[in-house]
């Protein structure tokens, strides 16, 4: 029985550590939400100061770009009249240079045509030396072909001369030889 009851008091005791331990587990889970939530309302006060001041940055940067486009339409007003002053002066000098440009270009057909006459001029030049030159070289090359061919028959009588002096000087030879012979026969026959 007191074993029963011991077994009971444990049985108790454990159900007690365990419940402390699940209530201890529920107040720190409520502990760390109730930091959360804290944190959370921080979050939102540190956001809305910050949404706060960026709308009161936004309001100033917007009555800044106010008067900066007060300035800017100032500005772009007083450029218009001097762009509008320059445009009419710009126009009066595109009249000048259009009749510039017609004198240019009339004066540049001119020298035009008279390139065009000068460069006629030149290849009629240039083709009559180039005849000139053909008719030059076509004289060059009769006249080394003639000089060639007199060249060769020179060359031809000097080889029948040649030719003809080594008949000669054997013939020569053999005259000496026979009046050598024939002067010791009668050298011989008048002893």
């Amino acid at each position: 029985m007191k074993e029963n009851e011991n077994q009971d008091m444990k049985s108790k005791y454990e159900a007690t550590v365990e419940a402390q331990a699940q209530m201890r587990q529920i107040v720190g889970e409520y502990e760390k939400t109730i930091s959360q939530l804290i944190a959370e309302k921080e979050r939102e006060k540190a956001n809305m100061e910050t949404t706060l001041q960026s709308t009161i940055k936004e309001r100033d940067q917007a009555i800044e770009d106010v008067k900066e486009v007060e300035r800017a339409f100032s500005e772009f007003h007083r450029m218009y009249e001097r762009n509008r002053t320059a445009a009419e002066n710009l126009h009066k000098n595109e009249e000048a240079l259009k009749k510039a440009l017609a004198a240019y270009q009339e004066r540049l057909q001119q020298e035009q045509h008279k390139y065009e006459t000068l460069k006629l001029h030149a290849a009629q030049k240039l083709e009559g030396a180039q005849q000139e030159m053909e008719n030059l070289k076509r004289n060059l090359e009769g006249e080394s072909s003639r000089v060639k061919a007199q060249l060769k028959k020179t060359e031809m009588r000097l080889a029948s001369v040649e030719q003809s002096l080594e008949q000669k000087s054997k013939e020569n030879e053999e005259l000496t030889t026979l009046c050598d012979e024939l002067i010791n026969k009668l050298g011989s026959s008048a002893k």
